[in-house]
């Protein structure tokens, strides 16, 4: 899973989103009816609930994990903020927004295919990093991975950890808008997928719209304070 893992890692930018968009074009929702309040409110919580973590995670102890020529790389072992009580928040993360967008979705069989590609990639990276993170940081990093767990946080002591901590909005706007659009813009263009296909587009597109037109704004506005590399250094 190792080999698997530096693979993914590597094309995963790409790879991820053409999978998720794949995955519900061949399993979309069902025509016979409409999004179930229930099914938008459990997809929402959960991609609201993993885009909060990787926000957290950036805000209060980024760690650069991105990668170096297309290989996995670490510039240091981080081990505080959200890393205290989880070694792999961000993937963490990811896997909740993931699923929720496919509960919204609204087909079993796409949530559950996609929930079982995604949980498998993901841990196939994470077992490539953590055989680089031992090599290159040895003892520390075998410390750190017996007293804080893989990829379920602990929540205990959470309010403590991060209490001290400044919380660095700015660098969350620099390194977070993109994916926070694109998670914006994957949730409305599939409810507006599922409304067209049960025939109800027409009593939620002026909704969506907006929806879709303020985090275009939104978008643009962090692109535009992004190259103002003066308010990024303030």
């Amino acid at each position: 899973m190792e080999r698997v893992g530096h693979v993914l890692f590597r094309t995963r930018n790409a790879l991820f989103p053409a999978l998720f968009l794949a995955t519900v074009a061949l399993l979309p929702p069902p025509r016979e009816r409409p999004h179930l309040p229930a099914e938008i409110a459990v997809g929402l919580a959960l991609l609201l609930m993993g885009q909060t973590l990787r926000v957290v995670t950036i805000g209060f102890a980024y760690i650069k994990r991105g990668g170096k020529d297309g290989r996995i790389y670490a510039s240091g072992l981080v081990t505080g903020g959200l890393f205290a009580h989880c070694r792999n928040p961000m993937y963490a993360g990811n896997l909740l927004a993931v699923s929720g967008l496919l509960v919204l979705a609204g087909n079993p069989c796409g949530l559950a295919a996609g929930a079982a590609f995604f949980l498998l990639a993901y841990v196939s990276i994470i077992l490539a990093e953590e055989t680089y993170l031992a090599q290159r940081f040895g003892d520390d990093y075998r410390r750190y991975c017996e007293r804080v767990p893989r990829l379920l946080p602990r929540f205990r002591g959470l309010l403590a950890t991060l209490r001290p901590l400044a919380f660095d909005g700015k660098k969350v706007v620099s390194k977070e808008h993109g994916t926070l659009y694109l998670n914006l813009m994957l949730a409305t263009g599939i409810l507006a997928y599922g409304a067209h296909r049960a025939g109800r587009l027409g009593s939620s597109w002026p909704l969506l719209a907006s929806i879709t037109g303020l985090g275009t704004i939104g978008y643009l506005a962090a692109r535009f304070a992004k190259k103002r590399t003066s308010w990024l250094a303030a």
